[in-house]
């Protein structure tokens, strides 16, 4: 028999909360029912809320014409800064300048709230190798005459500042202490200049494991000389020999006994290619996640000595604090408590100004896991899958998200995606933090979910 659906869509009268949808348990047709709704008031939030656009999913600048009034800054995925082919002493060049679209700034700043919406581009450091990375590092002059690159670009293009990444596109470890100084000096120059600095930093603390095929370089030791990762194959090496750290260590939880394999008897089954691909993505068990989040959490690249020496030099900082599971671990996307541990690993005091400068990152997209591997998944695609295969909706009181399974002829699949819920507890895990939020990104999200915002 099929299920009649009563599509909801359009503005509202009231909000979701108005409307009885923001809640714990649900089902998928009130999801499909709903998700193209959104309330037609001009609320305004009380978070500073940071959200990104990328042209590759044209809702998201609908959604920046019509919700600006939400957000205090929107962030379009347009520039690039690459080094030139010429080697020069100053040879780069401002990628993405084709993309800017004046019109469409001009309608988002005219639909923005009482303190007006920024217009503050994500510029990204592309190509850069570390011999480059150095020159800056080592020459104050070269570092000015970048600032002043950007700075004309900000004025040109009648922007209101940029959000800058770099943190995450640099190639060796040994540039992790020197890199703050540059900087610090460019979020100054920008902030002197008038405009908004806004940078883009990666969670202290990562979700580490070793089942799989690969181990991200974000989960693992980075191998500067490749840019990618190590093979598990070879982690398990160092691992059953001893020639790893400790925190590379890792176990399993054996569901049967309650109890936890050794490492090695691992290690040496993973190696040997004697685990089921099966197992590597039974049924999403919360309890076992939960002992496992315990077990392999790892420090990550930015800590709060970086953040320390950059706070006082830039507005705001975007906390990418998503992609905690991986396609070789499954998992939930963005776990409430690490979140929590995120923010106050970078600034414990809960008093301190520097909270509201933290940004804190909530995903609008989700993860498909399957036991081959998985795929990134749209607001649009989920409503799909919900709509096809009318699952149970489950939730996870641990992570504080929402997943799901279906079937398909490859077999069984797993999905997290965002759900009222867990948006509306993320938002009140910022206000009770101090912090504001940032939006990895609007165009993938559900239209509901921004009357929370």
């Amino acid at each position: 028999m099929e299920t009649k659906l009563k599509i909801v869509s359009g503005p509202q009268p009231n909000t979701v909360e108005e409307r009885g949808l923001v809640k714990e348990t649900f089902k998928w047709k009130e999801v499909v029912e709903n998700h193209g709704s959104y309330y037609s008031g001009k609320s305004v939030s009380n978070h500073t809320t940071l959200a990104y656009v990328t042209p590759w999913n044209n809702h998201g600048y609908d959604i920046a014409k019509l919700q600006s009034h939400r957000f205090a800054l929107v962030s379009p995925v347009w520039l690039q800064i690459r080094r030139a082919q010429e080697r020069g002493s100053a040879s780069w060049t401002v990628a993405g300048l084709h993309d800017v679209d004046k019109g469409w700034m001009k309608e988002v700043k005219k639909n923005g709230g009482p303190a007006g919406t920024k217009i503050v581009p994500r510029l990204i450091f592309e190509g850069w190798s570390p011999v480059e990375y150095q020159a800056l590092v080592d020459s104050k002059k070269l570092c000015q005459h970048l600032a002043a690159d950007v700075i004309a670009v900000i004025k040109s293009q009648q922007l209101d500042g940029v959000v800058l990444e770099v943190w995450s596109q640099l190639p060796t470890f040994s540039l992790l202490s020197s890199m703050p100084s540059v900087l610090a000096d460019l979020g100054s120059a920008i902030r002197d200049a008038g405009y908004i600095a806004v940078l883009v930093i990666p969670p202290p603390v990562y979700h580490k494991s070793v089942d799989g095929v690969l181990l991200c370089k974000a989960a693992t030791r980075h191998d500067a000389s490749s840019r990618g990762c190590y093979t598990t194959r070879h982690l398990l090496k160092r691992l059953l020999h001893d020639t790893a750290p400790p925190q590379e260590a890792a176990t399993r939880h054996d569901a049967s006994s309650r109890g936890y394999y050794t490492t090695r008897r691992l290690l040496k089954r993973l190696l040997h290619d004697t685990v089921a691909p099966d197992e590597r993505l039974s049924n999403y068990d919360a309890d076992l996640h939960e002992a496992a989040v315990r077990t392999i959490d790892s420090p990550g690249l930015f800590q709060r000595q970086h953040f320390e020496a950059l706070a006082p030099h830039f507005d705001y900082f975007s906390l990418m604090t998503y992609d905690y599971s991986s396609f070789q671990n499954p998992g939930p996307n963005s776990p409430l408590p690490w979140m929590q541990k995120c923010v106050e690993m970078l600034v414990p005091d809960p008093s301190s100004s520097y909270r509201r400068k933290i940004l804190l990152g909530l995903n609008l997209y989700g993860l498909d896991h399957s036991v081959t591997g998985g795929n990134h998944v749209l607001g649009s695609q989920v409503i799909q899958i919900l709509s096809d295969h009318k699952p149970k909706i489950k939730y996870d009181d641990h992570s504080v998200e929402h997943f799901f399974e279906y079937k398909t002829q490859s077999g069984r699949r797993t999905v997290f995606y965002p759900s009222l819920h867990s948006v509306q507890q993320r938002m009140e895990l910022a206000t009770e933090l101090g912090t504001g939020v940032s939006l990895w990104e609007i165009g993938q999200g559900l239209d509901y979910f921004y009357d929370l915002m």
